[in-house]
């Protein structure tokens, strides 16, 4: 596996780690506040953001810093967009441009060689999973992974969110969910009333201290 190929299943490993991790995401779709679509929903935000973050397609400026295909603000706000549009969820903390941080920040680190960050998540991330599922903690190095199977990192990111999708059969077809930094007005969204304003508000969203103390470094 070259060099390239290794710092992007890396970076996509830790993306998918991260975001199982954000609780309002978890909550969001664990509540189908996106219908029973709400799996596919978080997989095209998923995917979204790889669209755009691909190191492969990064170009260093002349001051020797990484163009980034887009600022934390950028990203926090296109995600938070995305929330409010796809499950009527208006994030009222911080947990958007904490996930915003992180993933920029483990994008620069893998785009440089160092995948600790992505690995770190990575591990968390399955502790929390088997936490949640009684299952044995199997405590595994993600380096590990790579040098026994050519790939450790490109098997965690190839897996599903939040389990595998059940389709379900619904009333009416649902619009495509919006990409990153598309604009409301071209999306034609129909959703159920949650409170008076049409969302449904997340006040206080757990943060997993890993991720604000990278982020915040």
């Amino acid at each position: 596996m070259d060099e390239l190929m290794i710092k992007e299943n890396e970076f996509q490993a830790g993306v998918t780690a991260a975001m199982r991790r954000w609780s309002a995401l978890r909550a969001a779709v664990e509540g189908e506040w996106g219908g029973p679509e709400s799996k596919a929903i978080a997989e095209d935000l998923r995917a979204n953001i790889l669209e755009k973050f691909q190191i492969s397609n990064v170009k260093v400026k002349s001051d020797g810093f990484l163009k980034l295909p887009m600022e934390v603000e950028e990203l926090e706000d296109a995600i938070s967009e995305y929330m409010e549009a796809e499950f009527s969820c208006l994030l009222e903390d911080e947990s958007p441009k904490q996930v915003a941080m992180v993933v920029v920040e483990m994008f620069t680190k893998c785009f440089h060689g160092d995948f600790q960050l992505c690995r770190d998540l990575v591990e968390k991330a399955r502790c929390e999973e088997a936490s949640r599922s009684k299952s044995p903690v199997v405590v595994k190095d993600m380096a590990e992974d790579v040098d026994a199977v050519g790939g450790g990192a490109e098997i965690y990111a190839a897996g599903s969110l939040f389990g595998n999708e059940e389709k379900k059969n619904s009333v009416k077809s649902a619009p495509p969910p919006r990409q990153l930094g598309e604009s409301a007005e071209d999306v034609n969204m129909e959703t159920d009333l949650v409170d008076d304003d049409g969302f449904a508000p997340v006040t206080t969203v757990e943060v997993d201290e890993a991720i604000k103390a990278s982020a915040q470094a």
